[in-house]
């Protein structure tokens, strides 16, 4: 679902809760995940890739300071968009993980692969 202040969200029954908050900053887009992003909520993020793509923006930000968790599903899509990014040719900084979701990352490797800041 999207409305006019850039907001997405993932939530149905026996599902936890899952958002993406965007504003642009000039050519960057920032992305705030908000949640939990698990198998139960993760879609894809065509959305945020269009959102690049219309605004002509050169940078995409995901903050993941309000992430609450994060299981291999949600990173997969993380490192699916992250992909994406190389293939579009724009950046991609993922920024703001700590606890839980910074040490999953760590754990599985991703973090190799995709910096944190």
């Amino acid at each position: 679902m999207s409305n006019e202040d850039g907001d997405l969200a993932s939530q149905s029954a026996n599902t936890r809760p899952f958002e993406i908050r965007t504003r642009q900053e000039g050519e960057r887009i920032v992305a705030h995940l908000i949640g939990e992003l698990d198998s139960r909520t993760t879609f894809p993020f065509h959305h945020l890739i269009s959102m690049v793509n219309r605004e002509s923006a050169s940078e995409l930000v995901l903050n993941l300071g309000r992430l609450r968790f994060i299981d291999k599903a949600g990173q997969r899509e993380v490192l699916l968009l992250w992909q994406r990014a190389a293939a579009d040719a724009f950046d991609f900084r993922l920024v703001g993980a700590s606890g839980y979701v910074r040490e999953s990352f760590r754990t599985t490797g991703v973090d190799k692969v995709v910096a944190l800041a």
